[in-house]
């Protein structure tokens, strides 16, 4: 497993404050595995659960041009962080079986055309938009 610091996933320009207890609670791994190319996923310590997906940083020859489905973290994932993510047009269904998702950030993302209707269902789900993440995901 390659360990990422956190200004690998963060751009200088829009740095997430992360709370001290938040940060003793993560590890940042890359996707060995390719199924999310371009994207930085972090764990919880404790529970090794996967609960930040973010491709903030991508290359732009990383950028998604079809969303993914994240229904493998259906269960964990709590924020999710498509900034820039300029090429998709349409998030994945999957993404309202997020039953954790507290936050998920799609500015920048010029093409979207349309939030899929199971985001209403997310009960967890506290914001949507630019935020600077200071909230603690425990």
């Amino acid at each position: 497993m390659q360990y990422l610091s956190e200004s690998q996933i963060f751009s200088d320009e829009c740095v997430p404050v992360v709370s001290d207890s938040c940060v003793n609670h993560q590890v940042v791994m890359a996707d060995e595995m390719n199924l999310y190319e371009g994207a930085a996923l972090m764990a919880d310590k404790q529970s090794g659960k996967i609960i930040i997906l973010s491709t903030r940083n991508s290359r732009d020859s990383d950028r998604w041009s079809l969303m993914p489905s994240v229904e493998t973290f259906k269960d964990s994932l709590m924020m999710l962080d498509l900034h820039n993510s300029r090429y998709i047009q349409f998030l994945h269904e999957s993404v309202g079986d997020l039953h954790c998702l507290k936050y998920l950030m799609i500015t920048r993302c010029t093409n979207l055309r349309s939030l899929t209707e199971s985001l209403g269902s997310l009960s967890n789900l506290e914001e949507v938009g630019p935020f600077f993440f200071t909230a603690d995901l425990n």
